[in-house]
């Protein structure tokens, strides 16, 4: 066997080229060591969505800030996992997306996260404009830009 089978073989990467395989196998490299980091800290710079929903049951957004990148750290090690879909449960709309969704109470307040560790992270506008709608925050449709951060709150 040739190193790239052994790559390919190693890895899982049989749908590339062979000038495409150490890129692939870095890719999941990369990926692998991004989601074992994400378990216990989000670093400043990365791309999530933040949600503020009152403390009570069942919970009310306050504020949404989508596609926004994180102004410093945050770690993980205290938030809960939402991983049900059940459209019960706040952030079920971003589990069903395929996110990560990390949650805890701040200030009096629960904070959600959402990311994902693999693929886009953003949201489209259409997107924005579904989540919004599903999480009873009204807004304007001229608030939604095509790209960029949105921020929107219950008045």
């Amino acid at each position: 066997m040739s190193n790239l089978e052994d790559l390919r073989e190693a890895f899982g990467v049989h749908d590339c080229e062979d000038h495409d395989v150490i890129d692939a196998v870095l890719d999941k490299i990369s990926a692998q060591e991004r989601t074992t980091e994400e378990q216990y800290l989000i670093k400043k710079g990365r791309e999530v969505h933040r949600i503020t929903l009152t403390k009570n049951v069942p919970a009310t957004v306050l504020q949404v800030e989508l596609n926004t990148p994180l102004d410093e750290d945050v770690c993980l090690t205290r938030f809960n996992e939402l991983d049900s879909p059940d459209s019960r449960n706040p952030g079920s709309w971003f589990v069903q997306k395929g996110f990560t969704v990390r949650s805890k109470k701040e200030g009096g307040h629960w904070v959600q996260y959402a990311f994902k560790s693999n693929g886009a992270n953003n949201l489209t506008r259409s997107e924005i404009m579904e989540y919004l709608g599903i999480a009873d925050v009204p807004y304007t449709p001229n608030q939604i830009e095509e790209t960029g951060p949105v921020v929107v709150s219950r008045s």
